[in-house]
């Protein structure tokens, strides 16, 4: 998921995937997101439908211009979890979400995450048209591992409806993300 808050001169984006944190090593995925080139506020989700293994995999956003220059940012780090597995303890402060369960949830989904040092931490809460359901500024928290109970209410505790919401980690220069479904 990306936002823009004005585009000129933008043929579209491209995305990248790899499995380390190295942009040459990674591929670029059969997808062309045309831009809208206006200067109002945009946003823009990309769910990828072609993992079809646990792990751990990095993403690049390339912007490719009118005039051929092609501008690329990230990496973002998303760790999978398709096999819905999540029974495993997680290790204690690792940085970023560590598991979501229920994954499917109705009405609680639980979050665990980790701050490895000292970090301001925001977790926030997407639809798939890359809208804001629910944010969370969690300010300045030490090392340790932590869980938010997120109870399927948008910013103004109205329920949300079913499907799938993706939750962002942020913590300096980290950020994950991991998807949910809620179920009705």
């Amino acid at each position: 998921m990306w936002i823009t808050h004005s585009e000129t001169n933008l043929s579209g984006y491209n995305i990248y995937r790899g499995t380390s944190a190295d942009l040459s090593a990674a591929e670029r995925l059969n997808v062309f997101i045309p831009g809208t080139n206006t200067s109002q506020t945009q946003s823009y989700v990309f769910m990828d439908e072609e993992i079809f293994n646990d792990g751990i995999y990095y993403y690049w956003l390339a912007n490719l211009n009118f005039d051929g220059s092609t501008e690329y940012h990230g990496p973002v780090m998303l760790d999978y979890n398709i096999s819905g597995n999540n029974n495993n303890t997680p290790n204690p402060a690792v940085l970023g979400i560590s598991r979501l369960y229920p994954n499917p949830f109705n009405p609680v989904l639980n979050i665990e995450y980790g701050v490895t040092s000292r970090a301001n931490v925001k977790l926030d809460i997407f639809n798939t048209r890359g809208q804001l359901v629910r944010a969370w500024d969690l300010g300045s928290l030490d090392t340790g591992n932590y869980t938010l109970r997120w109870d399927g209410t948008d910013a103004l505790n109205q329920p949300v409806s079913s499907g799938v919401y993706l939750i962002r980690f942020q913590s300096g220069y980290k950020t994950v993300v991991k998807q949910a479904v809620l179920t009705k």
